[in-house]
């Protein structure tokens, strides 16, 4: 079972809803410490595959199954249209300082974006090219706060945990904030909450890292002893800097790109399944030759730089060919070019 997930009055599992959705695993990006890096999977990526020799192969043969089921789109045909998704979320908000102890009003406004975004409901979707126009959807996905905690006490779903680490950062990622005998704070039960943990990932006070995600681990059609057995590590990581909209802690260079909120969109993307939109090529690998399985956004042959440079046609495809998408929220483009999902993106 993965966690409830309340459908137009009723409940589903998080299975039924990454079967309808695009159910890939995304694990790619680099943690570098003299740069900022938004999205820090490529690292993840060799954390577990250090942790759990052959992840990786077992990986690629997943996603290449599951972008064929989803090609198909055979899992469409059994919702309706106007069926909306809603996801219980908890913040674990771990601090040191009152500084990290984020205000509930930019938690709060970090949940406003992902329903603004998610749905569609974005002003700035104006801005999207005419040729990626009619691509853009509404994904049909609304998150709230938890209610109950796993006690059944009421909670308004923010956990907040003073820790003694000063940052939970490093060259490795290693999860130690998702776990309290390793500093950090336990996970709330990853079949009933997305549990998104909020602290420092900074780098010897270097801004190193502003995110990361770990797929559910019962997600479908992936073969049991393929995907790691461990459902606590499930969830989002978020540098405390760059939560919410106009966070103040984002004050200059990538953090003042990513001021809207949207890192965290990006994150939940990976979280639902999506990868890169230039398709994660391994070091000398010609991104052109790399795709993100999705038919309806454009190859692309590496990542936006935090701008939001519309002239980027970094793959010629020859007839037919396309720009970057650099609105896609699946891109390392600036939070103010960060406009849109597609609909091969959604199911």
């Amino acid at each position: 079972m993965g966690f409830p997930i309340f459908v137009s009055g009723s409940h589903t599992s998080l299975k039924k809803l990454l079967t309808i959705l695009y159910t890939g695993i995304a694990l790619s990006g680099a943690l570098q410490a003299q740069e900022t890096e938004p999205c820090g999977h490529t690292q993840y990526q060799h954390f577990l595959e250090q942790k759990y020799p052959g992840y990786l192969q077992h990986q690629q043969q997943i996603y290449e199954r599951a972008i064929q089921q989803v090609n198909q789109a055979a899992a469409l045909r059994q919702v309706r249209s106007d069926t909306v998704f809603t996801i219980p979320v908890v913040f674990h908000v771990l601090h040191n300082t009152n500084a990290k102890n984020l205000h509930d009003s930019l938690l709060i406004s970090q949940m406003e974006v992902f329903n603004r975004d998610f749905r569609k409901r974005n002003a700035d979707t104006s801005t999207i090219r005419d040729i990626f126009r009619s691509r853009s959807i509404d994904t049909r996905i609304q998150f709230v706060f938890a209610d109950r905690d796993p006690q059944g006490n009421p909670t308004n779903g923010i956990n907040r945990v003073r820790v003694t680490r000063s940052t939970f950062g490093g060259f490795s990622l290693n999860d130690d904030m998702k776990f309290s005998s390793r500093g950090g704070v336990d996970a709330w039960n990853t079949s009933k909450y997305l549990n998104i943990w909020v602290c420092d990932l900074s780098v010897n006070n270097l801004d190193a890292l502003l995110g990361y995600a770990y797929p559910p681990v019962d997600a479908p059609n992936w073969n049991p002893g393929a995907f790691v057995p461990s459902p606590d590590h499930d969830g989002i990581v978020l540098h405390y800097k760059i939560v919410g909209r106009n966070n103040p802690f984002a004050t200059s260079g990538a953090l003042a790109a990513s001021r809207d909120g949207r890192t965290a969109v990006h994150e939940v993307g990976h979280y639902l399944g999506l990868r890169h939109t230039w398709g994660d090529p391994p070091n000398g690998v010609n991104g052109c030759s790399v795709d993100d399985g999705i038919d309806d956004t454009p190859l692309t042959s590496s990542r936006a730089n935090f701008d939001c440079n519309k002239t980027r046609n970094t793959c010629n495809t020859g007839a037919g060919d396309e720009p970057d998408m650099v609105e896609n929220y699946m891109d390392y483009s600036s939070h103010t070019c960060q406009v849109m999902f597609t609909a091969k993106q959604t199911g």
